[in-house]
């Protein structure tokens, strides 16, 4: 691939900056990781300019509220937004929900779950990790029984992040307790607002409040909102999985830190030698450095890839 940007990408990435520089000046927390109502209520605000700008959605088909950009564009965005921590994007509706309903999602759930989040109108959270399944994700026991034109769940999902703010939730439940464990799992789209689900917080240490566990007792989700496969939703989640990691977001802030952690080791000392100066820690910062640019080169692979038709 060429790994050079053509000129009206270079182009974009300088407007997005400079547009950066000015809408977060007034931020009211110091990052994107600000769980206060305050930042809550501007990253609605940053989310509905993004959306009128049509940079939210801008890789999306053009019938979903997209642009039809070059995914190039699209990395260039998520590298800007993450290295700046800016606010504004529902990373689990645009980045994991929408592409996977693309895939695997029926025409109508497509135009119904996707014009919102284009639009910056809505929410999405994550139901995967369960009190007994965290990395054994394949071991969950949320349970979901067919009734009628509806499946029936009951159970509980933990560490989910922004469940408390989140307009809808994307559950995985196990609708064959028979079947081997990657079997017999469904992926369902639920509204948060659905009686029986109960959403509690779990602070932190720090006494910030991003995750929460979320329980489900007897929640009525319509079979219309099974996307895949019933029993085959262990490949949809995977899929969801495959967009969540690929992303270039985790090297663009971990290039931010890095370059922190630099500035700090520059101008502390320690036993009364500057950090920086210390061989090991500059092997170290080496280190950083490399994994941090192959991540990054990797994600522009896959995007390349993407664009290719070969992923």
């Amino acid at each position: 691939m060429d790994f050079r940007f053509s000129e009206g990408e270079e182009k974009f990435r300088e407007e997005l900056k400079s547009w950066l520089d000015l809408e977060l000046a007034g931020r009211p927390g110091d990052d994107d990781e600000d769980n206060s109502d305050a930042s809550w209520d501007f990253n609605l605000v940053m989310r509905k300019k993004l959306a009128e700008k049509g940079w939210l959605t801008m890789a999306w088909p053009e019938e979903y509220g997209g642009q039809s950009a070059s995914h190039m564009m699209q990395v260039i965005f998520s590298e800007e937004m993450s290295y700046n921590r800016a606010p504004g994007r529902d990373v689990f509706g645009t980045r994991m929900m929408a592409p996977t309903l693309m895939i695997h999602g029926t025409e109508e759930q497509k135009k119904q779950f996707l014009p919102p989040v284009s639009r910056g109108d809505v929410q999405w959270c994550q139901g995967y990790s369960e009190p007994e399944s965290g990395s054994d994700l394949a071991s969950l026991q949320t349970r979901a029984v067919e009734d009628g034109d509806d499946f029936v769940v009951n159970g509980t999902k933990i560490w989910t992040s922004s469940a408390h703010r989140a307009d809808h939730i994307m559950v995985l439940t196990r609708t064959d307790p028979d079947a081997p464990k990657h079997r017999g799992i469904s992926f369902l789209l639920c509204d948060m607002n659905t009686p029986g689900i109960t959403v509690n917080p779990i602070i932190n240490m720090a006494d910030d409040h991003g995750f929460n566990m979320v329980t489900f007792e007897d929640v009525r989700i319509p079979k219309k909102n099974l996307v895949g496969e019933q029993n085959r939703g262990w490949y949809v989640g995977a899929t969801l999985l495959d967009f969540e990691r690929s992303g270039v977001d985790y090297s663009a802030g971990a290039k931010r830190t890095l370059e922190e952690l630099i500035d700090f080791a520059k101008n502390n000392k320690k036993n009364g030698t500057v950090i920086a100066d210390d061989p090991i820690m500059r092997n170290r910062f080496a280190d950083l450095a490399i994994e941090v640019e192959v991540s990054k080169l990797i994600s522009y692979n896959i995007a390349w890839m993407q664009s290719q038709g070969l992923v």
